[in-house]
């Protein structure tokens, strides 16, 4: 039934996440949004780029070769930009692995000489080892690679906190406050994902910390199947479980712990399965995100008065009330909200679709 599902889901988003792409650029748009006259695209965003890409690259055959040549317009501006982000250059990595292009070698060298992996986000370390374990299986040049998964590797087992069962989002030379006393759902997804892909590409065993911290996870789902959002660092306690993010439930969840489960761990595929009925509409609100007719997910289930595009989906109020909780000097939020007091953000965030595509590429490789 899982896999049926996402099966479904992967079909709507194959037709759906290439007509995301920008109408000026040949990134795809920083987000769609919808009202009474219909959808409207806004921005770019080369990171969400590349995250489509993977997605794409992951999909059905005819859809691969229906969107060969806008991902190769994408991959051509990607590779060709001097400033990209770690995160930007991390995961045009997987996507030239995942499509097989010859450029990865190139790029994955770039991305060696100018890593710092102190000032990299726990997310954007967890894709550099994502990028490195598809180019293993490629069989990329191992020196950087080498070099890259031991630096990323050894910077992510210095950030988990083994009393809160967490890992960090950055490093200790952060100057924000709430980085050192929050954490997020996708500070923990994406390192598990890097850390358990290449366990599994190169033969290694898991590392404890990395299963501990999936199992964390999976021990603190809401009980319509949520993955709740922040987390203290001092002690892992929930600290404000909203914004609920779709991509969460039918994607992020499923890219580390199907990684796990790939990798030899624990298999949490009736967790998954919950989580993915919150988007089918098992719910607080009762509601479906799934938008048939809209071919989209919505973005998620928030507070009244979030900011979309606030630090963590929140106002600045709510961020101030968070970093108290946080640093234990506040009441805690925590994920019991009236109905009244929560809204669907109908919003909808091109690299949504592309994980959605990866996660169930993923999960379609388990026995």
């Amino acid at each position: 039934m899982l896999r049926e599902r996402m099966n479904e889901l992967a079909r709507m988003t194959e037709v759906a996440l290439p007509e995301m792409s920008s109408p000026s650029s040949p990134l795809f748009a920083n987000k769609v949004t919808w009202d009474g006259d219909g959808s409207r695209r806004s921005g770019v965003n080369g990171l969400y780029s590349a995250m489509s890409v993977v997605g794409l690259c992951h999909a059905s055959r005819d859809v691969r070769d229906a969107t060969a040549d806008l991902r190769n317009a994408i991959l051509d501006v990607l590779c060709a930009s001097g400033h990209a982000t770690v995160g930007e250059r991390a995961c045009t990595l997987l996507a030239l692995a995942s499509c097989g292009d010859p450029r990865g070698m190139d790029q994955l060298r770039l991305l060696a000489l100018g890593l710092d992996v102190a000032r990299a986000s726990s997310m954007e370390l967890g894709l550099v080892l994502a990028a490195v374990a598809a180019g293993h299986t490629e069989g990329w040049d191992q020196d950087p690679s080498i070099e890259l998964s031991e630096a990323a590797g050894a910077e992510l087992e210095r950030r988990y906190v083994p009393q809160a069962r967490v890992f960090r989002a950055t490093g200790r030379r952060s100057r924000h406050a709430a980085d050192h006393a929050l954490t997020s759902f996708a500070s923990q997804v994406y390192p598990i994902h890097g850390i358990s892909e290449l366990a599994r590409a190169t033969g290694a065993d898991l590392p404890g910390f990395a299963v501990e911290c999936a199992d964390s996870l999976v021990e603190r789902q809401g009980p319509f199947g949520q993955w709740w959002w922040l987390y203290s660092v001092r002690n892992g306690s929930i600290v404000d479980g909203y914004p609920v993010y779709s991509v969460h439930q039918h994607a992020m969840a499923f890219m580390a712990l199907v990684s796990v489960e790939r990798a030899g761990g624990r298999s949490s595929q009736t967790e998954l399965s919950k989580g993915l009925d919150w988007v089918y509409g098992t719910n607080e609100l009762g509601i479906p995100l799934i938008d048939e007719g809209r071919r989209t997910v919505y973005r998620c289930i928030q507070r009244v008065g979030s900011e979309a595009d606030g630090r963590f989906g929140l106002s600045r109020g709510q961020v101030r009330r968070n970093l108290r909780t946080g640093l234990g000097l506040g009441r805690m939020p925590g994920t019991v909200v009236a109905p009244s007091e929560l809204e669907v953000l109908k919003e909808t965030r091109p690299y949504e679709l592309g994980w959605l595509l990866y996660a169930n590429a993923l999960l379609g490789t388990l026995d």
